[in-house]
């Protein structure tokens, strides 16, 4: 785990009012500045119940990740992925403006936002790849797409650039695709769901937990091993569980994140679960045998 940003860390320990009014709202401070949006039904029921109980984070049903089109359509406000290709001052205010971040801090909301412009790696890609798509005004068959390559060395923990991530195909984007690939679309109001297995699934969420926008876990992982002929998967629980062990030596961002932690391990669990169900579907007549 990369060692927070001081800005975020004097927020995630801190006793200032501004520190204590992020960690009360820690969940809904991530989801103002996300890229992607939560595909749930969340039951609010339970933190109604008592105003001094545990914040607790339950949800109906399949969990996913969702990324729209990059522009809003018209009458709309822009939301998630699409603030970031807006100047960064009228994305602010767009945000203060709306009625469910009324107990945010705007000055929170500003050292927040000037963090991620200035270091998560996907807010510099979201502005590219709208400038891109700029150059191609009349035509709609241009889309963006955000490549995750697995021949990438994972053992090279330098974050790619924004040349090795991105690309302009031909398309509308219904045509085929790897797993592996995000396409971003100028307007087709739709949702693309991106898969549990995605290495960028978490980074374009939970962006207060990594602020730099490091790959997570994807199928591709293996685990080390001493026999250089052996190779194991490393599973997404095993890699969670890896993540969430406390270290002297490291800061975990994780164990400080307060009720977006649950979401995070909640999330994390689903989504595992959800793998494993999709295999056991995709794989019967394997499992027959």
């Amino acid at each position: 785990m990369h060692e927070p940003l001081q800005p975020l860390k004097s927020l995630w320990d801190g006793e200032t009012p501004d520190a204590i009014k992020f960690q009360t709202n820690v969940h809904q401070y991530n989801a103002v500045l996300a890229f992607t949006s939560l595909g749930v039904e969340i039951d609010h029921q339970i933190n109604t119940q008592g105003h001094h109980a545990p914040y607790v984070f339950r949800v109906h049903g399949e969990l996913c990740h969702q990324v729209g089109q990059l522009l809003p359509t018209e009458g709309h406000q822009p939301m998630y992925a699409q603030l970031y290709i807006y100047d960064p001052e009228s994305a602010l205010q767009e945000c203060m403006q709306r009625d469910v971040n009324s107990e945010l801090s705007e000055r929170t909301m500003r050292k927040l936002q000037n963090v991620l412009l200035e270091h998560h790696r996907y807010a510099t890609l979201f502005r590219n790849a709208h400038e891109l798509l700029l150059q191609y005004p009349t035509d709609s068959s241009i889309t963006i797409c955000l490549l995750a390559d697995p021949a990438r060395d994972q053992r090279c923990y330098n974050l790619p650039t924004v040349g090795e991530v991105a690309a302009v195909i031909p398309g509308d984007g219904s045509q085929a695709t790897d797993s592996c690939d995000i396409i971003l679309h100028r307007w087709n109001g739709l949702l693309q769901q991106i898969s549990e297995g995605h290495r960028l699934y978490a980074c374009l969420h939970y962006v207060l937990f990594f602020p730099y926008g490091e790959d997570g876990w994807h199928w591709d992982l293996q685990m080390h091993q001493p026999h250089k002929d052996k190779q194991w998967m490393l599973s997404q629980i095993c890699y969670v569980v890896f993540c969430l062990f406390p270290r002297q030596a490291e800061y975990s961002a994780l164990l400080h994140g307060h009720a977006l932690f649950q979401q995070y391990l909640v999330d994390m669990f689903t989504s595992a679960e959800q793998n494993h169900l999709t295999f056991l579907c995709a794989n019967q007549d394997m499992l027959e045998l």
